[in-house]
């Protein structure tokens, strides 16, 4: 795939000033011009409100507020495109629990360290250029937490977008899936 990275304006959220340094180099590398680096929640919302950013790196493990909690933020953003804002959780934690946090908070993609320029590249490229749907409802708000279309064994499908289940299914199942959804 031809990206081109060169407009891009990206925040980086790093209390680790070598880490944070290093993504900085890397994305430079790629052509991106315009890098923020905040080292901390509070100067991240302040780049946030007031520079128009088209991805975030977020550290998940900073002091003394974490990743989670300003990707809880900007998704729970009024501004549309704040909220939707394509957010790469840097962490060295990828346990199960870790992983499933991350994803219910709304990030896009996961960047396990230590990094490679390869992967930076690669998670930036699929958080920007390949999004998953966003998905916007009374309970979350971010990308598509399920990337594998796996049936689902003994459970009904909750997504009206299913259209062969809807087809399928009686009016009260399918108005029971909406308020499910």
């Amino acid at each position: 795939m031809n990206v081109d990275l060169k407009y891009m304006k990206v925040l980086i959220v790093e209390d680790d000033e070598h880490v944070a340094n290093m993504i900085k180099v890397v994305l430079m590398a790629f052509c991106v011009e315009n890098v923020h680096v905040a080292c901390c929640y509070d100067d991240a919302v302040d780049i946030l409100s007031h520079e128009p950013i088209d991805c975030v790196f977020v550290d998940y493990m900073m002091s003394p507020v974490g990743g989670i909690k300003l990707i809880e933020y900007i998704r729970r953003a009024q501004d549309q495109k704040l909220s939707q804002l394509p957010i790469i959780l840097c962490t060295v934690y990828t346990d199960f629990d870790k992983i499933v946090e991350a994803r219910d908070a709304g990030v896009s993609e996961i960047l396990a360290k230590p990094v490679t320029p390869m992967t930076i590249f690669n998670k930036t490229v699929a958080a920007v250029f390949k999004p998953r749907p966003f998905i916007n409802s009374l309970t979350f708000r971010g990308p598509d937490r399920r990337r594998r279309n796996i049936p689902l064994k003994g459970k009904p499908e909750r997504r009206i977008s299913d259209s062969a289940l809807a087809s399928q299914s009686t009016p009260g199942m399918q108005s029971q899936r909406v308020l499910n959804a």
